[in-house]
């Protein structure tokens, strides 16, 4: 399995294959015009941003879990745990 740094070094096509291969989808969001992704690796976590004017993925960003919490935290709601 791949570890982060490995993961950058790769092209663009074969982080998507191994983010859709090896990942699990667990959240997806919204920031127009892309639909962004998010694929939980083995040791690592990657955004998928989907451009839907151009109908392309244009990016592949890896994430250790530390960073996921500020760009996620607006869409985890708490509240509907009590």
């Amino acid at each position: 399995m791949l570890n982060i740094q490995e993961f950058d070094l790769l092209a663009l096509h074969y982080k998507e294959k191994f983010a859709l291969e090896h990942g699990q989808l667990i959240m997806r969001r919204q920031s127009f015009p892309y639909l962004i992704g998010l694929f939980q690796l083995e040791q690592f976590y990657a955004e998928v941003w989907y451009d839907v004017r151009t109908n392309r993925i244009c990016e592949v960003i890896a994430h250790e879990e530390k960073e996921l919490f500020q760009n996620y935290s607006d869409f985890i709601h708490l509240d509907s745990l009590y």
